[in-house]
């Protein structure tokens, strides 16, 4: 059986810890972003430079809706924090990130990375992503 989900610690503001576990995008809708996300920044990967989901989100951000790429990557998130006991399930991404948006940076990128980090490394893109 695959694990569908995976987790990782962030620090917000208050330097707190903030554990995000989200579930990967189911295939069909991974397919359909990962479309989306390349007729955007197809361009970023004829460089010979080390690529990076979050380098590539700031290259794009004039180009890309971050919230309609959250909805998607976030369906089914949770966020807990350990100092305070907060818990949002499932993840509002209006509240929760309100006044925190290098937060929803890192955390997005880190969705992103889970979900198509082997779409941006695929022998036909050829990209080198940092090990």
């Amino acid at each position: 059986m695959f694990n569908n989900s995976v987790q990782k610690e962030f620090k917000d503001k208050s330097g707190d810890t903030v554990t995000l576990k989200i579930q990967l995008v189911p295939g069909k809708k991974g397919i359909a972003l990962a479309s989306k996300l390349m007729a955007v920044a197809g361009g970023l990967f004829q460089s010979e430079q080390q690529f990076s989901i979050a380098s590539a989100l700031m290259a794009v951000s004039d180009k890309i809706d971050f919230f309609e790429v959250a909805s998607v990557v976030f369906e089914g998130a949770v966020v807990q924090t350990s100092q305070t006991n907060y818990e949002d399930f499932p993840l509002n991404v209006d509240k929760f990130f309100a006044g925190n948006y290098g937060l929803f940076v890192d955390m997005l990128a880190f969705a992103l990375e889970a979900n198509f980090g082997s779409f941006f490394e695929s022998q036909m893109l050829g990209m080198k992503t940092p090990a």
